[in-house]
This record gives C-alpha cells, sequence and structure tokens, in this order.
C-alpha cells in the first residue's frame, strides 16, 4: 500500500512537472514570452519610440533609449490567456548616467500556484549620433512551489542596435545566448535573431514592421505588422497581427507627464485573450 501510493505521488508529481515545463516554458514563460510587456504589448514588439513610452520600458533593450530623461520607473501586470491562471508581473526602471544608459528589470511568473519563474535583467547602451547600441543579460529561474530541489537556473545574453534617421527606426538584436546553465533545458532561453522597421512618427501616427527567427522553434520564423494612431498629444490607439501563430493585439496608450500608461489585449487563436496593464513615471526635463 504505501509502495502504491509512493509510485501514485511520484508519477502525478512527473505529470505536473512535465506538463508545466512543456506549456509554460514553450508558449508563456519568461525566456519565451510570446508578446512584451506594456505599451509594446498592443504592438507585439512591431513599433519602437526610442523617444516615448516604449523607449523607457525596462522590458525593452538599452538601445532603443534616446530621449533627454535622465531615470524613470516602470511597473506592468499580464494576465496570460483568460481566466487569470497564468499572471506574470514586473517592475523596473532606467537611469543615464553620463554617455551610458542603463536599464534593470525584476518579473515573477506564476502558474496555477505551483509553477514560478523568475526573471531578472540588465541592460546597458549608449549611443553615437543616428546610432545607439546595448548589451542585454537576463537570469532565469524557475520551478516548482515546495520543490525540494533547486530550481533549473539559466543566464543569457544579447545585443542590439539601433539606427534612428529622420524618417525612420531600424533595429536588430539577437538574444538568448546561454552563458550559464543548470538544471534542465527548459530553463534555456532559446537563441534568436530580430530586426524591426517602423517610421518615426508622423501624421498617421506609427507603423511598424517586425520579423523574428527562433531556429528551435517548430515554426521558426515569425513576422508581426501594427500600427498606432495618436490622438492629440495624450493618446495613441494601436493595433497588430502576427503570424506563427496568428495572434491579434489592441491597446491605448495615454501619456500626460510626469505619468504615462496603457492597457491591451492580445488573442491567441487556441488559447484566447490574454489582457495587460502597465505605467511609468519620470520627472519633467
Amino acid at each position: 500500500m504505501f509502495a502504491s501510493t509512493v509510485s501514485t505521488r511520484l508519477l502525478a508529481r512527473a505529470v505536473i512537472t512535465i506538463t508545466l515545463f512543456t506549456v509554460f516554458t514553450a508558449a508563456l514563460a519568461g525566456p519565451r514570452d510570446p508578446f512584451p510587456f506594456g505599451c509594446s504589448m498592443a504592438s507585439q514588439g512591431a513599433i519602437a519610440d526610442p523617444e516615448g513610452a516604449t523607449g523607457r520600458e525596462p522590458w525593452v533593450s538599452a538601445a532603443l533609449y534616446r530621449d533627454t530623461l535622465r531615470y524613470g520607473v516602470s511597473g506592468a501586470a499580464v494576465s496570460y490567456h483568460g481566466g487569470g491562471s497564468v499572471s506574470q508581473y514586473a517592475v523596473g526602471g532606467f537611469g543615464v548616467v553620463g554617455p551610458i544608459v542603463g536599464k534593470i528589470l525584476i518579473a515573477h511568473l506564476d502558474a496555477l500556484g505551483i509553477y514560478y519563474e523568475q526573471t531578472a535583467g540588465l541592460s546597458l547602451g549608449g549611443c553615437r549620433k543616428y546610432l545607439s547600441y546595448s548589451v542585454d543579460t537576463r537570469l532565469y529561474s524557475l520551478g516548482l512551489y515546495g520543490d525540494s530541489e533547486a530550481p533549473r537556473v539559466s543566464l543569457s545574453a544579447g545585443a542590439a542596435v539601433c539606427l534612428r534617421t529622420r524618417l525612420v527606426i531600424v533595429d536588430a538584436a539577437v538574444s538568448g545566448v546561454t552563458l550559464m546553465s543548470a538544471g534542465a533545458e527548459e530553463a534555456d532561453a532559446p537563441l534568436s535573431v530580430a530586426i524591426r522597421l517602423c517610421t518615426v512618427r508622423n501624421r498617421y501616427g506609427t507603423q511598424g514592421a517586425a520579423a523574428k527567427i527562433t531556429p528551435s522553434d517548430r515554426s521558426p520564423l515569425r513576422f508581426v505588422i501594427a500600427q498606432e494612431y495618436r490622438i492629440g498629444a495624450m493618446f495613441a490607439v494601436s493595433a497588430s497581427i502576427a503570424s506563427n501563430p496568428t495572434m491579434i493585439g489592441f491597446g491605448i496608450t495615454v501619456d500626460k507627464p510626469p505619468v504615462s500608461g496603457g492597457a491591451a489585449v492580445v488573442n491567441h487563436p487556441e488559447l484566447g485573450w490574454s489582457s495587460g496593464v502597465s505605467a511609468d513615471w519620470r520627472p519633467h526635463n
């Protein structure tokens, strides 16, 4: 009887572990976020504004920041695919010291109160005339609540460059270069290469397109296109559509210095709607 009970518990534990690692690390979790947080959520990362809210976000590389503000803080929350059973929270900020821009990020993901992921990020960069650049690192820790085993840990690095002209912004990034990994391979962030082209804000708003290649994915190539419409100086409405899988996003951003905030929803064809909110604060110049 005792052996049977132990075997049943071990089997249940194995099933839960395999299911959570497969679902959440392959589709939802920090190393494989299906879309970015905050004001970037509605556009699914296809629009970048180095002098606006998306440039200030700590979950975006320092290469995408070109404002004159010296520091600021941000926070965001996402409820994935309806029901609130999987949620993620993030806080962070940026600071400028001389020619160096630094961003820090701390995030926590919870799935059903059983599985968790914690992420710490650091991005350091600078700029010269029209070109900006950064080096990014992410430390991931993931596992099961109450598990006596050590959590799976992964440290990855990446880099980004951004070129801004009078009319367009072009940036490219490499992420998921694993520097250290302890535990299951699921802890490793996937290696990926991304490139994005978007217009500088114009009379029609901002238009953007992005492509991302993740060789380890079943469908390694993903495209996103997005449009942001400005309604005066304070409001913006965004919409986007992505492939592999086909996902649509909508959102609104309100910017009234010294604060800004946004709300967005993104739909997955099988898993349903995800919703997110964000806010940031920065001092007046």
